[in-house]
């Protein structure tokens, strides 16, 4: 399309939404305002804890499909257990379930989105034949099968097979009502002092088979781990370990399913190992309980393509980078101011404002498929005093393209030595060596030597099809014609 045709596009989209005009008053200074109040949008998760138990409940080798199995040509007598709460099938290369593990928004981002069987599955893949199909529980949970050195085709008809049986036939999928049931938090919390804080996994590390007690949930303020395995060896005997107190013992009432030879172990790790026998005593008392009845259905997605509700992050925030950490929302209408001023000092203040005013020139120049939220520019943490608040930004299905623009009305250019559409600008451009992401980046003066500025980058990635980031070939196309289209937005927002 040529440039003239872009710019009647979007002029026109402009004078609809009230924004046509002339130039500002050469001697007005730029204001800031005060920022306009965001409701983040955000989607209710599903309880951690009901969730916790329903999927503790099940057998994970059980997950393995007895046809999938033969078409693969992995006998089913190969089934054996990581943990309690994890199986793995296969002889020489081989796939494993594991009934929990941690699946975040963020992670979702970058990984293919695909119908297993009726549910929601993310998948990635490598040159180096890994493959991962994670079927999401909540929005931080998924129940995961990977594997090694074998074709994904087959990771994926394991994952299809095993969401077909957790959609339809949960009940098939349980093991017996004891101790298995329990995660290991369920049984550590009631042998350590309440004042501290318990994590499932170690150490960042999400499991149902291990748990952390801590004073504030940090590696160094760990006071008591506890690990649960599926063994046909004896428990290991109390030892020093680096200093820790090690001290293994057996799991009452916690049958293994598949082998009656095996054995549930336990591996507590405290600090010191004074009272460390009366911390295993009330592990086993916990143990001994009878787990709480659980209904295992519902717990996948039921698979849509235009519904995310395992992200916390809704509409176009679905397809926005880092968008749980940047507070992300949707943008809804504004008007436009005609003035470029009061465009920048409205826009600074309010992010709807700038995404009403850039939204037409996005979509002329990268398509319809881009849809416009408003972002913090850093997280809370990372933000600078003085700086921008807010910042507009676009993002598309295929996660492959993410545009933002950015309003200051106190920043002021340190070089003015480019100039883009009569207005003093300083560019640079990254990721020019093959296999990494390109980025254009634009700053953009209101006025030569005053403050105001408006800022813009555009990146590109590979596509979250498959989920693979490596040896996939980026289309820089959208990077190489981010001159032009930065030139016409600025003719369109500043003069």
């Amino acid at each position: 399309m040529r440039r003239t045709a872009l710019l009647l596009l979007a002029a026109l989209a402009l004078l609809i939404s009230g924004c046509s005009g002339d130039d500002g008053d050469e001697q007005r200074e730029l204001a800031a305002l005060a920022p306009v109040a965001r409701d983040v949008t955000t989607q209710p998760d599903r309880d951690q804890t009901e969730t916790e138990r329903k999927l503790a409940a099940l057998d994970p080798c059980l997950l393995f499909d007895a046809a999938v199995a033969r078409k693969v040509g992995d006998p089913m007598d190969s089934r054996r257990y990581d943990s309690t709460h994890a199986c793995r099938i296969g002889t020489s290369s081989t796939t494993t379930v594991k009934l929990a593990v941690a699946l975040s928004d963020g992670a979702r981002f970058y990984q293919g989105r695909h119908d297993a069987a009726g549910a929601v599955s993310y998948r990635t893949t490598s040159t180096k034949k890994y493959c991962t199909v994670s079927l999401p529980v909540t929005q931080s949970l998924a129940v995961e099968f990977n594997s090694w050195e074998r074709r994904c085709t087959d990771t994926v008809a394991y994952a299809e097979a095993g969401a077909r049986l957790l959609r339809t036939a949960p009940d098939r999928l349980l093991r017996p009502r004891d101790a298995g049931r329990f995660t290991a938090c369920e049984l550590l919390a009631p042998a350590v002092p309440e004042r501290l804080q318990v994590d499932a996994g170690n150490w960042g590390q999400y499991s149902l088979d291990e748990c952390t007690a801590s004073t504030d949930g940090s590696m160094t303020a760990t006071k008591a781990r506890l690990f649960l395995d599926i063994s046909d060896a004896e428990p290991r005997e109390q030892n020093k370990i680096d200093g820790q107190c090690w001290t293994g013992f057996e799991l009452p009432h916690a049958r293994v399913p598949l082998d009656s030879a095996l054995a549930t172990n336990a591996t507590l790790v405290t600090d010191t190992c004074a009272g460390t026998r009366r911390m295993i005593a009330r592990v086993v008392a916990a143990a001994r309980r009878t787990p709480p009845q659980v209904d295992p259905t519902g717990l996948l997605y039921d698979w849509s393509d235009d519904t995310t509700a395992d992200l916390s992050s809704t509409g176009a925030c679905a397809d926005i980078l880092d968008a749980a950490a940047l507070e992300c929302t949707p943008a809804r209408p504004a008007d436009v101011p005609a003035d470029a001023a009061d465009l920048l000092e409205q826009a600074e203040a309010d992010p709807d404002v700038l995404c009403a005013a850039a939204a037409p020139l996005v979509r002329a120049w990268y398509g319809d498929t881009l849809a416009p939220a408003t972002v913090l520019t850093a997280t809370r943490a990372q933000q600078v005093e003085g700086a921008p608040l807010t910042e507009c930004a676009f993002g598309e299905p295929t996660h492959s393209l993410h545009i933002t623009v950015l309003a200051s009305t106190q920043q002021q250019l340190l070089s003015e030595d480019e100039e883009i559409s009569g207005h003093p600008a300083t560019t640079s451009t990254s990721g020019d060596v093959e296999g990494v992401s390109p980025m254009r980046r634009f700053s953009i003066g209101w006025r030569t030597g005053k403050p105001g500025v408006l800022s813009v980058t555009v990146l590109a990635t590979p596509t979250r099809a498959e989920g693979n980031w490596q040896g996939i070939e980026i289309d820089r196309t959208p990077v190489d014609e981010a001159d032009g289209f930065v030139a016409d937005l600025v003719e369109q927002l500043l003069d």
